[in-house]
């Protein structure tokens, strides 16, 4: 397995005189919905689809609840989802409040196992993709 790249040209934005620059970008190979990864899951365990799915579909019910209810949500190896806002400053402690809060970001930090896939991870480039050109920068 691999994840595939491509060669993207760039200019920077600041500097647009100087010659473009290239980059590897990901490209994905697609996506994977619930129903595929159930199977994934059926297929290395003595549960049969729906019981997985159904599993599954807990997990996406209960994630959020936790979530807006102010609880890190640890999948312990897995990783963890936890909520991070941006907020507008005050001059003072006792002027904060509610609506300083002005985004609200979901977070996710990857656990041990994530990040060994990561490190391990082979690249290989799309050959299939058109080749980058300065032109395209432009």
């Amino acid at each position: 397995m691999s994840i595939n790249y491509n060669v993207v040209a760039r200019v920077n934005p600041q500097k647009r005189e100087e010659a473009p620059k290239f980059y590897a970008t990901f490209k994905s190979k697609g996506k994977r919905n619930l129903r595929y990864i159930a199977q994934r899951i059926s297929d290395k365990s003595t549960l049969n689809i729906i019981d997985v799915k159904a599993v599954l579909e807990g997990l996406l019910q209960v994630i959020p609840e936790e979530i807006n209810d102010g609880y890190i949500v640890e999948l312990e190896e897995f990783g963890n989802f936890g909520v991070t806002c941006i907020s507008s400053p005050s001059i003072t402690e006792e002027e904060v409040n509610a609506s300083n809060i002005e985004k609200v970001n979901l977070q996710f930090r990857p656990g041990k196992l994530i990040k060994n896939v990561l490190e391990n991870a082979e690249f290989k480039r799309d050959v299939t993709s058109k080749p980058a050109t300065p032109e395209a920068a432009e």
